[in-house]
Parts: structure tokens; C-alpha cells; sequence
């Protein structure tokens, strides 16, 4: 805009008590922010470097064993420059500035001896090893404002700290193995292993579990009795194993944890986390059973695997709800026992081969089942977001308030009542086959029951590929059928609580009249608290189709490129993320499994070509 005497400054929406006559932006319109400004006056400057370095070495001795010493490193440091300005956003009128510095060092040390023997059909392998793992993180953040002269950014530039902290992290494993391997003449295999791992996120009396597995293989193509000119292979294979799991803990899952909690010059601690029970805690398990079969069919025309798989979950590592009087609100507890189990399946098949033109494709297909089977005594039940974990249930169902529908009258937002002898926000609406239903236009009434589940009936990828003469042209499409997705971002475009806002163009669907026969209630900003709750209104199919990506490639002949030394040159086209079609326009339903939707940027469409040359 431009003032009195003609000079450009930033409408920032505050204009209304200043004698320009400029009114105030309404509510909603956010006075005090101003996206161009704040891009142009604030800076931010983030810088990471990362190395890497990796060394093995081989020795072999008495003609079958071999031991080899591996040992790799690791570091990331990263830097965070963050400055506020002084006119508009977060940072003014003072201005403030951040610098937030992190490194991370992680080593790994690790021997393994191996013993290699062939004799009279029989095949052995044998192998006991070691590793060490050894990570360090380091973390400083300092945040002042207050700012003494422009154009400089550091922080003895800012006279008050905001804050001032830094952390110092060690996390180590230590694990101990060994493997199996014996065949007899390539028809039968058998495999074992064992290992013990011990983990510094647990107690000392706890930290040590103990893991195996056990596998076994048929090949029956090379049995006698099966020897058919169609069938080029046939294997049956089964396996049962238990492996370990410590993930989402923290580096010190066991221990009692206070935070600082300094007042202005008074120093101060609070209790984090508590020690109760947590040196108990230990090794969440998983334990699998499959079974599965391989085969190939007209020279390798037809190929592919089916495999049946069974995995319980034990002792399941979760934040536990404690009651408020324990001083906690949760505790790291192995709890649960879960079960998922499914199928896979693996095809490839060459519809067309000749020597100029192959047309074949690959398809792959899922299922999973998953089921809570056990739950802690002392916490049966818990909801956490839009799940209810329970026995019987899936940790990706949807506990939702049922929503019924718009009442045609006045376009009120209904749901399932759960209390239905209260007459507050009651009401009694003829459903299709002419019975009553009560239903409420209070959130606070709505029924809460599970809503379907984010588990699709399938999903999987198709990878089809042509061959003609030098030209080679693939791609690669994964897709879902059925399972729910929780759009929360759809429901803050249908809010009509926040003037200014964005909407959604479903919100043209509003009623608006005695009569109207939608499912999108009337625009009511002071009822926004009942109409666009959290409630099973949100959930959406999630099938989904995705291009991944398409290539195009070119071989040139040989003969053409031989004259000049060159052994294979190719020029390729390609593009990835090609497209994506869901049930509603611009939802993401790949980005996150618990089906819950967030802002953030799709993947981006790269379009890439170029050539290689072999000499």
C-alpha cells in the first residue's frame, strides 16, 4: 500500500485505529500476519553434512573358513538459522533469533567367522559373528530477542534469552549370533540361527533377550517323480523365527526422568518420567510363522510365489495411561499381544517372447488381518486419536462419534445418540424402511462405535514391461482397495467457524432450505463445534491408484557403437509420480498407515532423461 506521502509499506491488517481510513481485516483474516512480508523479512538458512566411511577386510585359513572384520562410521552434522523480524509474525515487535546445532556419530564394529564344506552331496555353511553398535548425539539450542541493531543475526545481537539447552545422547546394542545352512544335493534345506542382543534403552536385569529362527526347504522339481518337461521349478518352504523389538521408547525407556523447570532465576526440576515398573521393561517379540511355495512353469513363461504368513506380536511397547494420582500421565509398559497374518502372492508372466518383442508383467498382491488378542489387566481398554485399542479389535480401527446424517428441516448436523433418553438436542428422524431412529444434534450425545477399519481388502503393484528390437518401455502402478481414511484436512475446509478461511468447494453441497436432501449441513458458524466435529462423517475409501513411474529406454546396436571402443551406450527417458487417482481429488492416502491425513507436500512429479556410455 502506499502512505500519505506516496512510499510503499506492507498492509499487515492493523490499519483501522490509524487515521488512514484502511478498515481492519475481518475476523479470521489474521491481523498482524502477512505471508509475502514475513518471507521477505524473515531468514532461514539450514545446512546439513554428512560422511560416511566403511572398511572390511577378509581373511581366509585352513582352505574353509574365511573370518572377516567389518567396521563403519557414520556422522551428520546439521545446522538451523532462524531469524524473526521485528515488523510482522512471531518475532516483532522485538525480533528473536534461534540457533539450533546437532551432530550424530554412529560406529559399527563387527567379526564373523565363517566355515564353507562340500562333501558327498552334502553342503554346510556355518557362521558365528559379533557387532557393536555405538551412537552419540549432541544437540544445542540457543533462542534470544530483543534486537540491538539491524542487518546482524546472531545471537549477541538479542538482549533477553528465551531459552538456552543442550542434550548429550548414548544409545549402544551389543549383539552375539550365529546361522546354520545344510543341504543335501539341492533338494533339501535346512537353516537355523540364534542370537542374543543386549540394549541399553532397558534395565540392566532386562536388557538381554534371546532370538531364533528355524527354515526348511523342498525343492520337488528335482525329485524323480515329478520330472516334468512344463515345470521348471518347484519349492516348498516353511519357517518360524522370533526377533526382538525396542522402537519408540527413547534412549532411556527404564529410568526416572525429571526436566528442568527453572522459574526466571529459581531453579527447579519436574518428574518426566517415572521409574515405576519401567525396569521391567523389555524386549517387545515377534514371533512368524510361514509357509509358502515357489515355482516356474514353460521355461520361466510363467514364475512366481504364494506364501501364507502368521506373525504374533508380544509384549507390545506401549505409553500407558496411568491414573492422575500416580503423578504420570504414562508409563512404558510391555502390554499387548497382537496378531497379523495374510497372504502374499508374486507373479510374473510373459504373455508375448519372441527375438525382437517381449511383452510381460509383474503383479504383486497383500492381505493383512490384525487383531488385539490380549490387553493389560490394569488398562483393558484405551483410546489414543481416532483408534480404541481392545481385545478383539485392531489397533487400525476407527473409534469414531456415528454420524447420522442432515436433517432436512433446518440442515441441522445429526448423530447417533447414545444417551436417548435425554431430550437435550434429541430428535427422531423415519429412516428408509420406515422405522425411528433418535438421533442428537449434540456432539457431546454422540454415539462412539468402531467406524470400519484403515486395512484395505488388498493392495499391491502391477509392473508391466514391453521389449522391441533396442527400446525398452516399463513402469510401475501400486494401488489399494478399500480400507478408510480419516481426512482431517477435507474437515477443516468444511469448517465454517473461521472467517477468512480457505473452504472447500464441497461446501457449495450446504443446505440451504426446508427440504434440501444433502449430506452437508447449513452454514452455522456458531454451531461449527457440533457440525464439524471429529465423527465418522470424515472417513473416505481410501482405494487409490498410482503411476509411480514410466520409463523409456534405448539400446543402441552394437555394431554401430563398436567402432568406437564403446561396449553399451543407452539413452532413457523417465518420469515418477506420474499421477494419483483416490476417491477425493488431492488426498494422499499413502501417507501415513494409521490413515490420518496431514499437511504436507505430495510427492513431487520428476521428469529426468539422459544417457550412459560403457568403455
Amino acid at each position: 500500500m502506499l502512505d500519505a506521502n506516496g512510499q510503499r509499506f506492507w498492509d499487515l491488517g492493523n490499519l483501522g485505529s490509524s487515521g488512514l481510513g484502511i478498515p481492519n481485516r475481518p475476523s479470521g483474516g489474521f491481523a498482524g500476519r502477512h505471508t509475502l512480508a514475513e518471507t521477505t523479512l524473515n531468514s532461514q538458512l539450514f545446512t546439513r553434512t554428512v560422511a560416511s566411511v566403511r572398511s572390511s577386510t577378509d581373511l581366509f585359513f585352513l582352505k574353509n573358513f574365511k573370518f572377516t572384520n567389518n567396521a563403519s562410521a557414520d556422522f551428520q552434522y546439521q545446522q538451523n538459522n532462524n531469524f524473526e523480524n521485528t515488523v510482522v509474525g512471531d518475532g516483532a515487535p522485538a525480533g528473536r533469533s534461534r540457533r539450533q546445532v546437532s551432530s550424530s556419530v554412529g560406529l559399527i564394529l563387527s567379526q564373523l567367522l565363517n566355515f564353507n564344506k562340500e562333501f558327498g552331496g552334502h553342503g554346510v555353511d556355518l557362521l558365528a559373528g559379533h557387532e557393536s553398535y555405538n551412537q552419540r548425539d549432541n544437540d544445542l539450542n540457543g533462542f534470544k530477542q530483543g534486537l540491538s541493531l539491524s542487518g546482524n543475526t546472531e545471537l549477541n545481537n538479542f538482549t533477553t534469552i528465551n531459552s538456552l539447552t543442550s542434550a548429550l545422547d548414548r544409545y549402544t546394542i551389543e549383539s552375539y549370533f550365529s546361522r546354520a545352512n545344510y543341504n543335501y544335493r539341492g533338494k533339501y534345506i535346512l537353516t537355523g540361527s540364534l542370537r542374543r542382543d543386549g540394549n541399553s534403552r532397558f534395565a540392566s536385569e532386562s536388557r538381554w533377550g534371546t532370538f531364533w529362527s528355524a527354515g526348511a526347504g523342498w525343492n520337488i522339481d528335482k525329485e524323480k517323480f515329478l520330472e516334468l518337461n512344463w515345470l521348471d521349478q518347484l519349492k516348498l518352504r516353511s519357517s518360524y523365527g522370533v526377533v526382538g523389538v525396542a522402537d519408540g521408547i527413547g534412549f532411556y525407556a527404564y529410568q526416572g526422568l525429571y526436566g528442568f523447570a527453572n522459574n526466571a532465576n529459581e531453579p527447579g526440576i519436574v518428574q518426566s518420567q517415572t521409574a515405576f515398573l519401567n525396569r521391567e521393561l523389555s524386549w517387545e517379540t515377534n514371533e512368524q510363522f510361514d509357509i509358502g511355495f515357489d515355482f516356474s512353469l514353460f521355461k520361466g513363461r510363467i514364475s512366481g510365489s504364494f506364501e501364507y504368513y502368521n506373525r504374533l506380536s508380544r509384549d507390545l511397547l506401549f505409553e500407558v495411561p496411568q491414573p492422575l494420582s500416580s503423578g504420570a500421565l504414562t508409563v512404558n509398559q510391555n502390554t499387548a499381544t497382537m496378531v497379523n497374518k495374510g497372504i502374499e502372492a508374486n507373479l510374473d508372466i510373459e504373455f508375448i517372447r519372441s527375438s525382437d518383442f517381449v511383452f510381460s508383467t509383474n503383479i504383486n498382491v497383500s492381505t493383512v488381518n490384525n487383531e488385539i488378542t490380549k490387553m493389560p489387566e490394569t488398562v483393558p481398554e484405551f483410546v489414543t486419536g481416532t483408534k480404541k485399542y481392545s481385545v478383539g479389535a485392531s489397533i487400525f480401527e476407527y473409534w469414531l462419534r456415528t454420524y447420522y446424517g442432515v436433517d432436512p428441516s433446518d440442515g441441522a448436523a445429526l448423530y447417533v445418540s447414545a444417551n436417548k433418553t435425554s431430550a437435550t438436542g434429541r430428535r427422531f428422524i423415519t429412516n428408509s424402511a420406515g422405522g425411528i431412529d433418535t438421533v442428537t444434534t449434540l456432539i457431546a450425545n454422540g454415539k462412539f462405535e468402531y467406524n470400519g477399519s484403515v486395512i484395505p481388502d488388498l493392495y499391491g503393484s502391477l509392473a508391466p514391461t514391453i521389449t522391441f528390437k533396442g527400446f525398452t518401455l516399463s513402469g510401475l502402478l501400486t494401488f489399494q482397495l478399500g480400507g478408510l481414511t480419516y481426512d482431517g484436512l477435507y474437515q477443516s475446509l468444511m469448517s465454517t467457524s473461521n472467517y477468512g478461511g480457505a473452504l472447500h468447494t464441497d461446501i457449495l453441497k450446504r443446505w440451504q432450505n426446508e427440504g434440501d436432501v444433502t449430506d452437508v449441513p447449513r452454514m452455522d458458524a456458531g454451531r461449527g463445534a457440533d457440525f464439524n466435529a471429529t465423527s465418522s462423517r470424515w472417513l473416505i475409501d481410501a482405494s487409490f491408484l498410482n503411476i509411480r513411474n514410466i520409463n523409456l529406454s534405448y539400446s543402441l546396436p552394437k555394431g554401430l557403437i563398436s567402432k568406437w571402443k564403446i561396449s553399451g551406450a543407452q539413452v532413457f527417458v523417465g518420469a515418477e509420480n506420474v499421477a494419483f487417482f483416490s476417491k477425493r481429488k488431492g488426498m494422499n492416502n499413502q501417507q501415513a498407515f494409521s490413515g490420518v491425513t496431514s499437511n504436507a507436500y505430495p510427492p513431487a512429479r520428476v521428469i529426468s532423461g539422459g544417457f550412459t556410455l560403457n568403455f
